[in-house]
């Protein structure tokens, strides 16, 4: 019985038994009630289990929250990584639903073209735009995508901007197709990319022209070259010439004035050269102050002489540069493309040669090119490099020309000249390999050789000879020395290595070197090399136009007066007049003359009329070697061993 109810009847009844009528009412209340709680128990039981299972789902329902809110913070964050990104990169978005008809453009691209607030519908607004000159290469590239030809769309070209001007854009794009293969979608960013463009076309500009000029420079021109002999070669009726132009004293202009105001006669010469050409010639400029015109379709030499004339003429007038009025010419060299050439350098190098020509015979004119003048530059650049070869081997010798006392008749001194024995052409004259020596900036080298050769061999004759007087050595030196300073010093220390007092050295310096280098620093140098105790000579006295100048300001002790006024003396009584006023000259100066070129016996009697002075010439001795001129010495002079022998004797 279900223990409620009895103790409810227990209550009721109290200690006595239940009675029997009522015993099976009972049982069945007792059996309503454990049913009751069975089902309660059910129930609860059920609703346990409902609970549990409401909290597992409220739990996966909330981590299903958390992960969509996740997905969707991610998306929101790579949506603005991606719009940074666009913008950042400042690209233009669009994208064209190819099925539909419908392309949507960026704000970004409609901005790149002026068109911010318009509403462009289809691709009509975008093709419609591309530069006509750019529509083929667009369009075939489009097509070669969407057909599946290239794995993406990519395109450089020009585009309209809303104020009609053009812009350079790359254009990319991918496209998406269905499963039949047919493109439905191509999407893709269009980027500004002018201001790069015209940064490469400045590029490209600055590489083939010249930079203060804007002239064509020496790529282009050997383009256009290359270009026109090979048509040259197939119709002689594309014959054309090239002028070579090299500016007259425009290295005087640089080192007067400055080289702002050189570049301005450059600009102020291209300019002028410009204007007296056809518009069909090309000007070009290789560098420094060297043009060179090219002419195109020319019948004969003459068509090329007329501009060359032309352009001498347009250079004649006077420049003004920054208030200074200078005066400049050219030397033109001429060569024409009917010579034999097989590469545009070839042109370039006889036209060169042909300018050299030129400016050789007098400047401010031209002279066309013929074969001997490439024969002769070939064999000047092959003595270029045997002269390098010789002096590296030192396969020089030191000549000595004596120098007479003309009253005593006895050699006081000898002048040392440079010598060339070359293995092939033999002998080489000093006239030929002393220039070119000078040019390659070899003359230098060659001076402090001779230099050092010879005041070792007349310490070595002054300790061997008996000369009252003693002996001198008389060394020529360029005016390439006064470049660079160190002249002085580095005469002492050849003085010191050999020897050689250093009054028995006598300096002898052209008037060309002191109208070249004429400034502070050559004064130095002299006067470094009168404290030491070396003799200064003016050479080639009289040929000059300031020698007058220099006397006076120069601490020169002697002049050398050239063998121009020795030849035809004997029979020009003017002459005879000039050489005896340079004597006064030098005698109220008090400075030695020294008379070059005596070559006759009568040529040697007037002078010694006129003065008491030294002179040289083959009338005594050309220059010889070591050997013949120490015999002169030999027939002149006791020799100190000699007079010892005679006292031990």
């Amino acid at each position: 019985m279900h223990k409620l109810i009895r103790r409810q009847l227990k209550r009721f009844f109290g200690p006595r038994d239940i009675p029997e009528h009522l015993k099976p009412f009972i049982a069945a209340v007792s059996a309503a009630y454990e049913q009751s709680d069975h089902d309660r128990h059910l129930l609860e039981h059920s609703l346990d289990l409902t609970s549990k299972e409401l909290v597992e789902r409220n739990q996966k329902l909330r981590q299903k929250l958390l992960e969509h809110q996740t997905i969707t913070e991610s998306l929101q964050e790579s949506e603005e990584r991606y719009q940074l990104a666009v913008q950042g990169a400042n690209v233009g978005i669009w994208d064209w639903a190819i099925s539909r008809h419908e392309i949507y453009y960026s704000p970004r691209w409609k901005e790149m073209l002026g068109l911010e607030h318009s509403h462009l519908p289809n691709t009509d607004s975008w093709f419609s735009r591309i530069h006509p000159d750019d529509q083929d290469e667009f369009h075939a590239a489009l097509d070669a995508h969407l057909k599946r030809g290239t794995s993406h769309f990519e395109l450089e070209y020009r585009i309209r901007h809303k104020e009609g001007h053009y812009l350079w854009v790359v254009n990319r794009g991918l496209a998406l197709w269905d499963d039949e293969g047919q493109p439905y979608r191509i999407a893709g960013s269009q980027m500004d990319v002018t201001t790069r463009r015209h940064a490469e076309e400045q590029l490209r500009y600055d590489a083939i022209h010249d930079t203060l000029t804007k002239l064509p420079n020496r790529t282009l021109l050997l383009d256009r070259l290359d270009f026109l002999l090979k048509h040259a070669d197939r119709d002689s009726a594309n014959d054309f010439a090239i002028l070579f132009l090299d500016l007259d004293r425009f290295k005087l202009v640089n080192d007067s004035l400055g080289h702002f105001i050189g570049d301005q006669l450059l600009i102020q010469t291209a300019n002028r050269l410009q204007n007296a050409i056809h518009e069909t010639d090309t000007l070009a400029r290789l560098g420094g102050d060297e043009f060179v015109l090219l002419i195109e379709k020319i019948q004969q030499v003459e068509d090329a002489t007329h501009v060359a004339e032309r352009l001498l003429d347009c250079l004649k007038p006077p420049f003004s540069l920054e208030g200074h009025e200078v005066f400049t010419n050219a030397s033109i060299g001429i060569a024409l493309s009917s010579d034999a050439h097989q590469q545009p350098e070839d042109l370039l190098r006889n036209a060169d040669t042909a300018m050299y020509r030129a400016k050789s015979r007098g400047k401010g004119c031209f002279q066309v090119f013929d074969t001997r003048m490439h024969q002769r530059a070939t064999a000047r650049l092959q003595m270029e490099n045997d002269l390098r070869r010789a002096l590296e081997d030192e396969a020089f010798e030191v000549y000595y020309q004596p120098i007479y006392n003309l009253r005593h008749q006895k050699p006081i001194g000898f002048e040392a000249l440079a010598r060339w024995k070359h293995p092939d052409l033999g002998m080489v004259s000093p006239s030929k390999f002393i220039a070119v020596a000078e040019e390659i900036g070899l003359i230098t080298q060659l001076d402090y050789w001779v230099l050092k050769e010879s005041c070792r061999q007349i310490q070595h004759w002054k300790e061997t000879y008996i000369c009252e007087r003693g002996l001198t050595i008389n060394v020529n030196f360029s005016a390439r020395h006064f470049e660079f300073s160190g002249l002085g010093a580095a005469i002492e220390r050849t003085l010191n290595e050999t020897g050689l007092p250093g009054h028995c050295l006598q300096f002898e310096l052209t008037e060309t070197a002191l109208v070249q280098f004429k400034n502070q620093k050559v004064e130095e140098e002299l006067s470094r090399l009168k404290e030491i105790g070396v003799r200064l000579y003016l050479d080639d006295f009289g040929t000059g136009y300031a020698s007058l100048n220099y006397l006076h300001q120069m601490p020169f002790d002697g002049v050398k007066i050239d063998r121009s006024f020795t030849q035809g003396l004997e029979t020009d009584p003017r002459k005879q007049v000039f050489v005896n006023t340079i004597f006064k000259m030098a005698q109220t100066l008090k400075m030695e003359p020294v008379v070059e070129g005596i070559e006759t016996a009568g040529q040697l009697q007037i002078i010694s009329s006129l003065a008491d002075c030294t002179g040289q010439g083959w009338h005594f001795a050309p220059a010889l070697p070591v050997e013949e001129a120490e015999k002169i010495l030999q027939q002149a002079y006791r020799r100190k061993d000699h007079d010892r022998e005679s006292l031990l004797g």
